[in-house]
């Protein structure tokens, strides 16, 4: 809400009380820790409240990612792959089977 006149200022703030005090003690101790960063804060609270919209980029990605996971576990239930461990470097081995 953007306020032009002190009756606005005075509307806004009440609004703004209105949404703190509908926010649990919980929450409202890891938004005021003066330890974590404004960032870490903001992840705090998106962790903690369910139901926030997400970011349209994230969703994209994570349905791809998804859609990629359904797909390798059918190749391997298709036996058509098999994965043979993992690299030093979190790089999967996978072996083709013809």
């Amino acid at each position: 809400m953007i306020y032009k006149k002190n009756a606005d200022l005075k509307e806004y703030v009440f609004e703004v009380l209105i949404m703190a005090s509908s926010i649990p003690n919980e929450i409202m101790q890891i938004l005021r820790d003066r330890e974590l960063t404004p960032s870490k804060r903001l992840l705090a609270y998106a962790m903690l409240v369910p139901g926030l919209p997400g970011d349209p980029a994230h969703e994209l990605m994570c349905q791809a990612n998804l859609e990629l996971g359904k797909r390798i576990k059918e190749l391997i239930n298709n036996e058509t792959i098999e994965i043979t461990g993992m690299d030093k470097h979190s790089v999967l081995n996978i072996k083709v089977c013809v």
